[in-house]
């Protein structure tokens, strides 16, 4: 097996989009290990930072020419601008990219405002569209770091997601018209980078199925990439999209969590392939040795009454909940409305393609955080079910529907 030890031209240039972000000022120190005399660093803020300040100074010592013009790469007249003054300043030619620049605007998509959808969209977009359009054409490299959460979503981030799911694109575009290109779908970075350095953001994505990945590592998969002489991307655009950061359902359930809807669609069935647990879930996405899982296809149509189907239900429902909310089962009220458990917005939405997935019932955020019990938002959402055709529902299982 080759050895990663890629060296990088030192009569070249390379430029690092967010290089003085987190996870850009390590790839920029990796570079300048790997040989890299020429390295450009865009942000929009520049050298301001005392972190970016003491990046540039360490570069400077270890003899590399260090160029960080202030310049927002989502706007072309200003990588155009950027560019040409790292020319005028004797910057060589550029023979690779990595573009890491990102900004996060969190909230559940009804609440979303049109601003910040595209704050978060430029930095994914635009700006990588502008060093598509204006960099070189033969470059050895060009690398777009994207994230796990635009293949398997994360609550609160449909503009992010967005953004990735556009740089995956940009990249299978690119292999497809002959020019070099990955994006490498990071997934949870320990050590360095945003999540390093947001503890509730770590939590969140361990919550939603990521398994951490670190320093080293993403490193090891850039010397890969940087390296044009690598049998991948230059194969098929199929193989222009590298994922980080996913695990097996067995791994995720042994932390205490539930299996996530990602884990059970078809592209993840060698994961399930390669569980070690005997838990009896095969490729077709089924969950048939889990002691506590309910088939509510079976189970409602077989429940005597509509009272036991709602219970059935309820248990299933109260079980999600301990497991999304980290509390106890018995702590849980279904006399109460779900709010008064702690859930939220998020959580509601949860919820909502909970029931949808399980009992095929469409229950809107608006039922779900109403003053209705938890036992009631059951009964409403086994009369809406496709799978109950037993007696008609009272008066109290139908809720007032939301109207859009």
């Amino acid at each position: 097996m080759r050895k990663l030890n890629y060296q990088f031209d030192p009569d070249a240039s390379y430029l690092i989009s967010g290089g003085l972000g987190g996870l850009g000022r390590s790839i920029a120190r990796w570079m300048a290990s790997r040989g890299a005399r020429y390295l450009i660093l865009l942000s929009r803020s520049g050298l301001k930072a005392s972190s970016s300040q003491t990046l540039a100074n360490e570069l400077r010592q270890l003899g590399v020419k260090v160029a960080a013009p202030p310049c927002d790469v989502s706007d072309a007249d200003a990588l155009r601008s950027a560019l040409a003054h790292c020319a005028e300043e004797g910057m060589p030619p550029i023979k690779g990219c990595i573009q890491a620049a990102m900004v996060l605007r969190d909230s559940i998509f009804e609440n979303m405002t049109h601003a910040d959808f595209h704050t978060a969209l430029r930095p994914k977009v635009q700006a990588s569209w502008n060093l598509h359009t204006q960099l070189p054409t033969d470059m050895g490299f060009f690398i777009l770091l994207s994230s796990l959460g635009g293949v398997i979503g994360n609550s609160g981030q449909s503009n992010y997601a967005a953004g990735n799911t556009y740089q995956d694109a940009l990249a299978r575009h690119r292999t497809a018209i002959g020019l070099p290109a990955a994006s490498l779908d990071v997934g949870m970075m320990l050590q360095v980078g945003f999540v390093a350095e947001t503890a509730k953001v770590a939590e969140s994505l361990v919550a939603a199925g990521y398994t951490a990945m670190y320093e080293a590592e993403l490193l090891a998969i850039l010397d890969y990439l940087c390296d044009p002489a690598q049998p991948k991307h230059q194969d098929s655009p199929l193989r222009s999209q590298v994922l980080t950061g996913v695990t097996t359902q067995g791994m995720f359930r042994r932390k205490g969590f539930e299996e996530k809807d990602w884990m059970r669609r078809p592209e993840y069935c060698h994961l399930r392939q390669m569980d070690l647990e005997e838990d009896g879930a095969g490729c077709d996405g089924g969950d048939r040795g889990t002691a506590q899982s309910i088939n509510y296809a079976t189970a409602i149509p077989s429940a005597p009454s509509l009272v036991a189907a709602v219970q059935l239900v309820e248990t299933g429902l109260i079980r999600k909940l301990s497991k999304v909310l980290f509390t106890a089962e018995q702590d849980i009220d279904p006399a109460l409305p779900v709010y008064s458990a702690g859930v939220d917005s998020l959580v509601a939405v949860e919820l909502k393609y909970w029931f949808l997935k399980e009992l095929h019932a469409e229950v809107a955020v608006f039922n779900i955080l109403s003053d209705e019990s938890l036992s009631g938002l059951c009964g409403f959402a086994v009369a809406r079910s496709p799978f109950w055709r037993g007696e008609e529902p009272s008066e109290k299982q139908r809720l007032p529907v939301e109207v859009k």
